[in-house]
């Protein structure tokens, strides 16, 4: 976990009530750039306590394509807290996005890619189902030390699959 934190903050139209303390905090992270995250709400906090517009705020963070989920907590009398959740990449989709465990796919930086993780493919909209298949092969082949390196589905709903084995 790691807090990004800055004070003596001040908005361009404060209002009533300016906001004085913003915290982010960022849930395991390993991809997000604070100075970044720092940029963006520095960018999108105009405006007070009541009159922070968070919806903005929040639609702007979740633009960074490691992010995943933000959420806000204001408190009494000028502070605000923000907590990220970074993505969490399981596998890369085609060749330059990333699936995380609820089958989304984001698009991050090529140089920001995991290492080892499973490539997966398929048409358009059908990396659920894919998703789903590489869950299933995984428990299947876990007991015979097999991974998964390739996994694709044709348009024509046929299966490729590439398997790698350890030498004992």
């Amino acid at each position: 976990m790691a807090i990004v934190s800055w004070s003596g903050f001040s908005s361009t139209k404060p209002g009533k009530f300016p906001i004085r303390t913003i915290t982010v905090t960022v849930m395991d992270r390993n991809h997000v750039d604070p100075v970044l995250i720092k940029t963006v709400v520095s960018n999108n906090t105009a405006g007070g306590f009541f009159s922070l517009q968070v919806n903005r705020l929040r639609a702007s963070l979740l633009t960074i394509p490691w992010i995943y989920d933000v959420s806000f907590r204001r408190v009494w009398p000028d502070q605000l807290l923000i907590s990220v959740q970074e993505q969490q990449a399981i596998a890369r989709w085609g060749s330059n996005a990333l699936l995380n465990a609820q089958a989304d796919i984001f698009i991050p930086p090529l140089n920001s890619f995991p290492k080892n993780l499973p490539l997966l493919s398929g048409p358009a909209d059908s990396q659920q189902e894919v998703l789903r298949c590489l869950q299933q092969l995984n428990q299947m082949l876990s007991p015979l030390d097999l991974q998964i390196t390739t996994l694709s589905l044709s348009a024509r709903h046929a299966w490729q699959l590439t398997l790698m084995g350890k030498c004992k």
